[in-house]
């Protein structure tokens, strides 16, 4: 059993004893238990006290002494050393020094499969994300959001879900109409023409690109074509680029949907009808108007204006009851810092339809900003005067773009400093932590050379294990499966390369520090058992850092 779910049911058992009768007390999937923060902290932290504090009318200390005095009376298991109490209501769990050993051969026996759940067991979601329109090649804030949407899918398959990965865009409207006469001003130009290109045009490289392309294939017979000709030409190459990028970083969809779909198939005009069935819409001055304010939203929202034109929010609601009647049972949309205020009222039109609000998440991205030589290099998507994604990637590959762009938490502004992603030293996280797996690799690699098979959990005598930085790496060890918990029920990628470094950062301290040859303290020829103790650390260690460095996409090396 892992050590969240037995400390779990101790404290749901010790509660329930110790307020037999009363009311609204948690289920045992619901005690709160999370890695503490801090090594003085213990191992783990309880915060149960302070949501029953109200149901029980006590103070959360109170609460907190009596479910450790309960605890105590049921006669504490031996692998918990302590349980101490902490203002205003904490309780803090210190395990046994032999408990920093009991995932070891959960890690060993369950392998790649350590830290996950049964497929199936989570619930069937869709996670859109990256969704830009195809008006240029996808940019460095693009890239911190197919990275952030990715991870989360992985993650949660991870913890058991389903999950249906899908690219939303928009291949008509007025941005695809501004490309599309982009590129016929570009194209006239390639031909000779003196025609003036369009003030809100795409000024980028990239059109110049696609007219030179054009003309190539089709000399001047697209002179006197339709706009909609490039619009669709410029579209189609440029989505092209969009998904060579996106599977250059190891991300492909299941789905791409198209806005246009859902005016070709009815869902937009059976959206409307079912708020108005459902008396969430009425006309005022002209317009069609969702009754948003019902569902907390500032203002009621315009669907239809009253030129008879829908606004963006129309088709939207029609795409997420699309959803739902695809049998999601959960959508995440994945949107830009910008998008924030969207998220009331696109929640409002699923509720108008009578979905719960808990339906649809939308985590959203905030800025990436881009350094190098500690300057910013500035960033304009229209001007043309952008680091694409491509560029990021043919520069410093796909492993490290991945980590930089999920190594911090998305809901806070980031800086991707290029001179720190190219250096190769322990400065770069991601260095370091794929350093610690190749020497992990290394180290068994050195071990047959010397003669020494590892002879499995079985024969690994725990005991001999002494050292606290072995006790650290081996507690450290047992939190990947909660870790991996709160990725998932957070929507938190970020919870992986703060451990991944973690662990970096124990191994290092163990193996390294003062020993120039790191696997002479392992592998101890005049101490046999040892040896195997120690060996089972390298082995959990290096299968624990493959399993997260999967869940964020990012290759685990063997040599470096």
């Amino acid at each position: 059993m892992e050590t969240k779910t037995a400390l779990q049911e101790l404290l749901h058992q010790a509660l329930i004893s110790a307020f037999n009768g009363v009311d609204g007390l948690p289920e045992t999937k619901d005690i709160a238990i999370k890695p503490a923060s801090k090594a003085e902290f213990g191992d783990f932290s309880n915060t149960s006290a302070m949501g029953l504090a109200s149901t029980l009318r006590q103070p959360p200390i109170k609460i907190a002494q009596t479910v450790v005095a309960e605890v105590e009376k049921m006669g504490c298991p031996k692998w918990i050393k302590r349980m101490d109490v902490v203002s205003p209501g904490f309780i803090n769990i210190w395990l046994a020094g032999d408990s920093a050993f009991g995932a070891v051969k959960a890690i060993i026996e369950q392998g790649e499969n350590y830290g996950r759940k049964p497929a199936g067991t989570g619930r069937r979601t869709l996670v859109e994300f990256v969704s830009a329109n195809p008006t240029g090649p996808l940019h460095v804030g693009h890239g911190r959001g197919a990275v952030v949407g990715d991870c989360i899918c992985r993650i949660l398959e991870a913890n058991g879900c389903e999950v249906t990965r899908e690219y939303y865009y928009n291949n008509a409207g007025v941005q695809m109409k501004n490309l599309g006469r982009s590129l016929h001003a570009r194209y006239l130009q390639a031909l000779g023409d003196d025609v003036e290109f369009p003030d809100d045009g795409y000024k980028g490289d990239y059109v110049r690109e696609l007219a030179e392309t054009l003309k190539e294939e089709a000399g001047e017979s697209k002179r006197d074509a339709k706009l909609e000709f490039f619009t669709v030409y410029a579209s189609d190459r440029i989505m092209q680029w969009i998904d060579e990028d996106l599977k250059a970083m190891g991300i492909t969809f299941d789905v791409f949907f198209k806005e246009s779909s859902l005016y070709e198939s009815g869902e937009v005009e059976e959206a409307l009808k079912q708020l108005a069935e459902r008396e969430m819409s009425y006309k005022q001055d002209g317009a069609l108007w969702l009754k948003s304010t019902q569902f907390g939203d500032e203002k009621d929202r315009v669907l239809i204006k009253s030129d008879g034109e829908k606004t963006y929010l129309t088709p939207d609601i029609a795409y997420h009851l699309d959803k739902a009647r695809r049998g999601f049972e959960r959508a995440i949309n994945i949107l830009g810092h910008d998008h924030h205020g969207y998220i009331v009222r696109l929640k409002a039109g699923i509720q108008a339809l009578g979905f719960s609000a808990d339906f649809l998440d939308c985590p959203t991205i905030q800025m990436v900003s881009v350094e190098r030589d500690g300057k910013e290099v500035k960033l304009s998507t229209r001007g043309g005067e952008f680091i694409t994604l491509k560029e990021l990637l043919d520069e410093f590959g796909a492993d490290v773009v991945r980590y930089f762009m999920a190594m911090r938490s998305y809901d806070s502004q980031f800086t991707f400093d290029l001179n720190l992603a190219q250096d190769t030293s322990e400065k770069n996280p991601l260095y370091k932590i794929q350093y610690a797996h190749a020497r992990t690799c290394n180290l068994l690699v050195k071990a047959k050379e010397q003669g020494i098979e590892w002879q499995g959990a079985d024969a690994v005598d725990f005991e001999l294990l002494q050292l606290s930085e072995e006790k650290e790496l081996g507690k450290a060890l047992a939190r990947y499966p909660e870790i991996v918990d709160r990725a998932a029920a957070e929507l938190a990628p970020h919870c992986l390369p703060n451990y991944l470094l973690e662990l970096a950062n124990l191994f290092n301290s163990y193996f390294a520090v003062g020993n120039n040859d790191a696997s002479a303290r392992i592998l101890r020829v005049d101490a046999p058992e040892l040896t195997q103790a120690r060996l089972a650390l390298v082995v959990v260690l290096r299968q624990v850092l493959r399993n997260a460095l999967g869940l964020l996409g990012i290759s685990a090396p063997e040599r470096m």
